[in-house]
């Protein structure tokens, strides 16, 4: 154990200060700012090593007993979730990694992420959302749909948090927002504080504009971050609401500059500049206020905590989100 934590800091000291042999090796860097982009390469060394760790000893602290009897066909160690939790966000990593260098076509990677999440989700179907549960309310089967269904969440969750992340911080903070409440629903706890420390590593390299996040960053986070939502939603932990708040700022967003840019005739994941994040950009010096989406999603969370309404939180989310974006529009830049 001693030997892992070793191993791991120094990685991290590594990338804090001697991080230029990954730039010659890879030669990742920001086409317009010049910027290594090189925040996604050091949270998947991270996850690595935390792997490796994990096959060497699989009752981990960081783990426990997360992958132990926890499917009824599969009594001592749930082997094909560990290979899908391990798998595909690294598949996905590299599929990123391929288009931060590269810049990939948004058709491939949107047809190559439909493959890729369906095939792991036939290997261990258990992931799979096969009713929908709203509210204590509404309950919806979705039968021969389940496994399109979810490929769909799926593939939209990871696209949404991809084009969330424009400006510093921004995805650094969401990030820190999803894993405090894994950490305070009780879900991989250990695993997640370390997360949590490598995130607040990156965002003060982000802040300083040393290092991007990168699409490999995004897509590689995204998977992690879907494949437990899967899990803890099948398993009673996470309600549906809580997921739908914790995505909701970046999926309006993603739906909203969607529809703008199929009404202007463009293809609905060309880059532009009508996101939250640059309108706020456009119309504010105050770097600060360039972060409303984070504090909305903070502050929606909190609602939903303390009030246990999730109709209304739901409602009102959705408002300030919208009231929001129509105030910016109608302000001068200041």
């Amino acid at each position: 154990m001693y030997t892992f934590f070793l191993i791991l800091i120094s990685v991290n000291f590594i990338y804090l200060y001697r991080y230029s042999f990954l730039l010659k090796l890879f030669n990742l860097k920001d086409k317009n700012t010049n910027v290594p982009v090189l925040g996604g390469m050091y949270l998947f060394l991270n996850f690595f090593i935390i792997g490796v760790y994990y096959f060497y000893g699989s009752s981990s602290i960081l783990f426990g007993d997360y992958f132990r009897e926890f499917y009824t066909d599969q009594k001592q160690v749930s082997s094909r979730e560990i290979f899908v939790f391990f798998l595909l966000p690294t598949f996905f990593f590299l599929m990123g990694l391929f288009d931060d260098k590269f810049n990939l076509n948004a058709n491939y990677r949107i047809i190559i992420s439909f493959i890729i999440i369906t095939l792991f989700l036939l290997i261990d179907e258990n992931f799979i959302i096969k009713t929908i549960s709203y509210n204590e309310e509404i309950e919806i089967q979705l039968f021969s749909l389940s496994i399109f269904f979810t490929t769909i969440c799926v593939t939209g969750f990871i696209f949404a948090l991809n084009m969330y992340d424009g400006i510093n911080l921004q995805i650094g903070f969401h990030l820190l927002i999803i894993f405090t409440f894994f950490v305070f629903k009780g879900i991989l706890i250990n695993f997640f504080i370390i997360f949590i420390i490598l995130i607040l590593i990156f965002l003060y390299q982000n802040y300083n504009n040393k290092t991007y996040m990168g699409d490999s960053g995004v897509y590689f986070m995204g998977t992690i971050i879907a494949l437990i939502f899967l899990k803890n939603y099948n398993i009673g932990v996470l309600k549906i609401e809580e997921i739908i708040i914790l995505s909701l700022v970046p999926i309006l967003d993603m739906f909203r500059v969607i529809f703008l840019r199929i009404l202007n005739g463009s293809h609905p994941f060309k880059k532009d500049n009508l996101h939250l994040h640059y309108v706020l950009q456009q119309k504010f010096k105050k770097r600060y206020l360039w972060q409303i989406g984070s504090i909305l999603t903070l502050l929606n969370i909190l609602f939903l905590l303390t009030l246990n309404k999730a109709n209304l939180v739901l409602f009102l989310a959705t408002l300030t989100y919208f009231s929001t974006i129509f105030y910016l529009l109608l302000i001068k830049k200041k």
